[in-house]
């Protein structure tokens, strides 16, 4: 009988997938709205930029604050696999949460141009990579 090889953990995997759409879903959106392609003003949008902006900022908050603290910590001499097998369950619902919030960022920018909706992105994109596999890793 052949025996298997576990592969990679699942979750650093999907971080960087749910990283790199994120990226490029910005890459797009900035692109478009650049080029004057998005949508055009239809009255309202720095309410909805804001609004939008605001509950993207909340989900970040929310993740960070409620979330993470249900991911277990790694033992100082426990294995890496060891580690994110239990780690998965609380984990990947914070890190959905936080790529939640990036695209609602996102959606808001390319709908409204909002400069609140830009800086929503970059705080929420920036704690999905500032709290990665490696910030639970670390013994």
């Amino acid at each position: 009988m052949a025996t298997t090889r576990p592969g990679p953990p699942i979750a650093p995997v999907l971080h960087r997938s749910l990283l790199t759409g994120l990226l490029m879903l910005t890459g797009v959106m900035i692109v478009i709205r650049a080029g004057d392609m998005g949508p055009r003003s239809l009255g309202g949008d720095q309410i909805l930029g804001y609004s939008l902006s605001a509950l993207s900022i909340v989900l970040v908050a929310v993740a960070l604050l409620l979330m993470k603290s249900r991911v277990p910590t790694r033992e100082p001499r426990q294995p890496v696999e060891e580690y994110w097998a239990s780690a998965t369950r609380t984990i990947l619902p914070m890190w959905f949460v936080m790529e939640a919030a990036g695209m609602i960022a996102i959606v808001s920018y390319f709908l409204t141009g909002e400069t609140a909706s830009a800086a929503a992105i970059g705080i929420s994109i920036g704690a999905f990579i500032w709290y990665g596999p490696r910030a639970f890793v670390k013994p």
